[in-house]
């Protein structure tokens, strides 16, 4: 682990614990720090421009899409019986409603 930092140290030319206040030392090396950032993001810049091609050339190859094969069902038919059931719930809601609406029901107010 120790030669990892050593040789990243002496790679990027980074003293860690000897950054201090004075300009010669902390502005030192703006020019090599600036080209390290712009290669950095021209590496990524081509790994995702790679990547976008990878991924357009297999799906235009039809390598990702996946195709569901429908299987026939048979037509199924609506229960009458329960159908009507529904519909009349739905006409005792509505009625109840327009009683409700036209005749509210007595809350005792709290404010009074």
């Amino acid at each position: 682990m120790m030669n990892f930092l050593k040789s990243t140290k002496r790679l990027f030319g980074i003293y860690f614990g000897r950054m201090t206040i004075e300009k010669r030392l902390l502005f030192s090396h703006v020019e090599r720090d600036w080209m390290i950032m712009f290669c950095v993001f021209i590496v990524a810049l081509f790994a995702i421009i790679i990547f976008s091609l990878c991924m357009f050339f297999s799906i235009v190859d039809e390598n990702l899409i996946i195709e569901r094969s429908a299987t026939a069902r048979g037509v199924e038919t609506l229960d009458r019986e329960k159908l009507n059931e529904l519909v009349n719930f739905f006409n005792e809601r509505a009625t109840n409603f327009e009683k409700i609406k036209e005749n509210p029901p007595k809350v005792p107010s709290p404010i009074e």
